[in-house]
């Protein structure tokens, strides 16, 4: 009696090696497809943002992600049916969307807050000396009545054009003389024991629309 014949339990498909670098290729155009539409929408988003539309910056990614399979269809690239693979393609698209928001946020693209200052120096008598910042939000170590020469320099290194410098005492409003240049700040200051002077620096920068004022505040004690 002739012995039956062994099943096999798993037969390995052949290895189509022309569509395996079809698919490849489709998913490398679509990789490509995503950085771009990830990149133009992070942009657009960004200027949203700027111009006070936050919400709709918003918006506007999640639409994009959730149209993001159809947009891919419609530019009749073929989109993988693995779950695996359209999650790679979510993420992707986020992190360029918001790669490029954060760009267009930040300097030297944009500035949507004001200049920090670096460091405040000031000439007592003939030696000069660094002040700190307080608890209290100010500038002090000035003593007495005293001409100074004062110089600070700033964060966001790049060219302001300046429109004024002004410290506001006692209700008023006055204009400081200063020299400006890139990153700096020198004025002198005429001051008088016990006087506080808010000083504001506007400015105004094609990477910023409503650019927010470099504003210290000085005290004599």
């Amino acid at each position: 009696m002739a012995k039956p014949k062994e099943s096999t339990l798993f037969e390995e498909p052949e290895f189509d090696e022309k569509e395996f670098l079809t698919i490849e290729r489709d998913r490398g155009i679509g990789i490509i497809v995503i950085f771009i539409v990830g990149a133009l929408s992070g942009i657009l988003a960004g200027y949203l943002q700027l111009q006070g539309y936050a919400y709709l910056s918003v918006l506007l990614m999640l639409a994009v992600l959730v149209l993001l399979t159809r947009i891919l269809k419609a530019l009749r690239i073929k989109v993988s049916a693995r779950a695996s693979h359209r999650i790679i393609n979510y993420g992707m698209y986020i992190f360029t969307w918001l790669l490029f928001w954060i760009i267009l946020l930040n300097p030297p693209v944009s500035v949507v807050s004001s200049p920090q200052i670096h460091t405040f120096q000031v000439d007592q008598a003939g030696t000069w000396s660094n002040l700190t910042i307080t608890s209290t939000g100010a500038y002090n170590g000035l003593t007495g009545s005293n001409q100074y020469s004062i110089h600070l320099t700033y964060k966001y290194n790049f060219s302001i054009p300046s429109n004024g410098f002004y410290y506001t005492q006692g209700g008023q409003q006055i204009q400081q003389a200063y020299s400006f240049q890139n990153g700096y700040v020198n004025f002198s200051l005429q001051s008088s024991y016990g006087d506080t002077y808010n000083f504001y620096l506007d400015w105004s920068s094609p990477a910023a629309s409503s650019p927010h004022p470099l504003e210290f505040t000085l005290v004599v004690g």
